[in-house]
C-alpha cells in the first residue's frame, strides 16, 4: 500500500517516480554554496509533506479536504519513519539558501528521497523466483524523490541520488533498486544518466486489473571498496 493508490497511513515509503515527482532531466548544476544535503528532522515535517503532496498529488483534481487528509497521511507517516527510523533507513533532504544569506530563516527544503532495506516481497511480484531463491535477502531501495517544481532542472535530484548511493557504498550494500512507471520517459531519462539500468518489468494488481501503467524495476551496482 501506498499514497499513490490510498490516502490512509501508511508504513510503505512512495515510490521512486510518481507523477512529476522527479524533474524531467537535470542539465544544470545548482551552486553548491547554495544547496546543503543532510538528514531530514522532525521539524522537516511541514514542508517535507507538503513537498511530497505537491509532487505525487498536486496535478490531481483533487478536493480541498481529500488534498488536505493525503498531506496529513504523508506527514504522520513520515513522523514514523524519522522517530523510529532502523539502522539501515534514511530520508535525505536538499536545503536551498539565497546566495550571499546565511540566514536560515530564508533556507527553502527544495527536494528529498529517502533509502531502505527492502525484502524481495516489497520490491515487486511476489511470484518472482528470485523471491522464493533468496527470501531472506535485504535490497537497499530508493523512494520518494522529488523536487519543488521552481527548482528542478539544477543538478538536485541527481545530488540526491549521489548521496543514496554514497550512502550504499558506507553501509556497504553492493546494488540500488527502485520502481519507476513505464511511461515516466523524464524519469527513466535522469535514472539511466544517473546510471541506472532496467530489471525487469513488475505487474502489480493495479497494472492488470485496472489497466494502469506498469512499475520497471531498475537497478545500479554501487561499489563497496573504500578508496583512501
Amino acid at each position: 500500500m501506498d499514497f499513490q493508490r490510498l490516502f490512509f497511513t501508511s508504513t510503505q515509503p512512495l515510490a521512486a517516480t510518481a507523477v512529476d515527482s522527479t524533474p524531467k532531466q537535470d542539465s544544470a548544476t545548482a551552486p553548491s554554496d547554495q544547496l546543503e544535503l543532510r538528514r531530514a528532522k522532525l521539524e522537516d515535517l511541514p514542508a517535507l509533506a507538503d513537498l511530497l503532496t505537491q509532487s505525487f498529488h498536486g496535478s490531481s483534481n483533487q478536493p480541498f479536504w481529500l488534498q488536505a487528509i493525503l498531506r496529513f497521511s504523508i506527514q504522520e507517516d513520515l513522523r514514523q519513519r524519522l522517530q523510529h527510523s532502523p539502522k539501515n533507513q534514511a530520508c535525505w533532504v536538499a536545503i536551498h539558501r539565497p546566495k550571499d544569506n546565511d540566514s536560515s530563516d530564508l533556507a527553502q527544503l527544495v527536494g528529498t528521497v529517502e533509502l531502505g532495506l527492502r525484502s524481495p516481497l516489497t520490491l515487486g511480484w511476489p511470484l518472482n523466483i528470485e523471491t522464493w531463491l533468496s527470501p531472506n535477502k535485504t535490497f537497499l531501495y530508493i523512494s520518494n524523490l522529488a523536487v519543488a517544481s521552481s527548482f528542478r532542472r539544477q543538478g538536485i535530484a541527481q545530488k540526491l541520488l549521489q548521496r543514496c548511493e554514497q550512502t550504499a557504498m558506507t553501509w556497504q550494500h553492493p546494488e540500488l533498486y527502485l520502481h519507476v512507471l513505464e511511461n515516466n520517459q523524464a524519469a527513466r531519462n535522469l535514472y539511466h544518466l544517473a546510471g541506472f539500468g532496467f530489471k525487469r518489468v513488475d505487474p502489480s494488481l493495479e497494472s492488470i486489473l485496472l489497466n494502469r501503467d506498469r512499475r520497471q524495476l531498475w537497478h545500479k551496482p554501487v561499489s563497496t571498496t573504500q578508496h583512501s
